[in-house]
């Protein structure tokens, strides 16, 4: 990435990855409606045209805008926040859902959250880890699940391994949950069996009570 970054190469890579994500996505989208979701870097969130480049590679794929969720750092939109902004905001008119990944560990400032033009907050497996036996870290996790839905916001628990980690996170009223205890990373001819077991009750749904399993990321 500071190669790509370096070389200027860094809004083409991400348009190549798109591509990609979304001709993966169409293999299971309309049978099953599970989005997918590609990172950004700062190079894309100050791009004023990405929202028109977004709806063509949806188009062009034939899916529609909630089949995609878009994913960036809070670091990202620290360049030039104004900019970013009006890139998120646009996305998010064009029926696109944009993410905070790995909230907890930038500026996070409430300040930050009320201008923010975003649908969901992903906190950071350091705000998850050790939450079913730390009680400071459930209080932060219980005040973060207070947060979210005033703000209108979902909640992502990252780095859930365990199930005694998922069930706490249940407990505390999380949204959707990532990590090892749902599946591992795997190619997407891996993933359509697994999403066909899951489907049908095969994988142990056990492991993720009352948590949605998030999307296939990229």
């Amino acid at each position: 990435m500071p190669a790509a970054e370096q070389a200027g190469r860094l809004r083409p890579q991400t348009d190549r990855v798109l591509e990609l994500a979304l001709a993966t996505a169409a293999r299971w989208w309309p049978d099953r409606e599970v989005p997918v979701s590609v990172n950004l870097s700062a190079a894309n969130v100050t791009d004023l045209d990405l929202a028109c480049k977004v709806a063509a590679a949806l188009h062009r794929h034939g899916l529609p805008a909630r089949a995609l969720t878009l994913e960036l750092v809070e670091d990202t939109l620290m360049a030039d926040p104004e900019r970013g902004r009006t890139v998120l905001a646009d996305l998010r008119r064009s029926g696109v859902r944009t993410s905070i990944d790995d909230y907890g560990t930038g500026y996070s400032s409430l300040a930050y959250l009320r201008h923010l033009p975003a649908d969901e907050l992903k906190l950071d497996r350091s705000l998850t880890a050790d939450v079913d036996r730390d009680p400071r870290v459930a209080a932060i996790g219980q005040s973060t699940v207070a947060l979210a839905p005033a703000l209108g916001l979902s909640l992502v628990a990252e780095g859930v391994e365990t199930l005694a980690m998922s069930a706490t996170l249940a407990r505390l009223g999380y949204d959707v949950a990532q990590g090892y205890a749902i599946a591992r990373p795997m190619p997407v001819d891996d993933f359509l069996p697994w999403l066909a077991a899951s489907d049908s009750g095969l994988v142990d749904e056990a492991l993720m009570p009352q948590l949605n399993q998030g999307p296939a990321s990229d």
